[in-house]
Parts: C-alpha cells; structure tokens; sequence
C-alpha cells in the first residue's frame, strides 16, 4: 500500500499531466482508491482521459468507469485471503 509520500508523488504525476487536485478531489481519490497502487492506477488512468477529453476532472465518473475491474479486483483480493 502507498504510504504518504508515495501518494504525495502520485498526485504529483497527475498534476505534471495537467490534472488539478484540489483537496476534494484527493479526498474522493483516497475514498475509491485508499493507498492500493493497483486502484491508484486505474483510476488515474481514467482521470487522465477524462481531462483530456472535457478538460475538466471527475473522480466519480472516472470511478463508473472502472468500477467493473473495481469489483473484479476486490473479488481476487478476498479470494487470495480465504
């Protein structure tokens, strides 16, 4: 799991990509996402495109748009722990 400076640099990257992170945004960020770096990716990826396409970022909607491989991927986490 990230810690806070490897989130630190995570918000870093998207910004040097032109994603504005205000806190609210990071604050959705870490509720989707919390440290994973799996998710972190995923759901970057996602705010990346959508900045590039309206120009404008929207965490919630970059979430829907993930959320299926979301789910597929807390699936094989809870099966990995059984």
């Amino acid at each position: 799991m990230f810690d806070h400076n490897d989130l630190r640099e995570y918000y870093l990257r998207l910004e040097a990509v032109k994603v504005n992170l205000d806190d609210a945004v990071k604050e959705r960020i870490h509720y989707y996402c919390g440290g994973h770096p799996f998710l972190l990716e995923m759901l970057g990826y996602e705010m990346v495109e959508l900045v590039r396409e309206s120009k404008s970022v929207d965490v919630d909607q970059a979430a829907r748009r993930v959320e299926h491989s979301f789910l597929e991927q807390y699936d094989r986490m809870t099966d990995l722990l059984r």
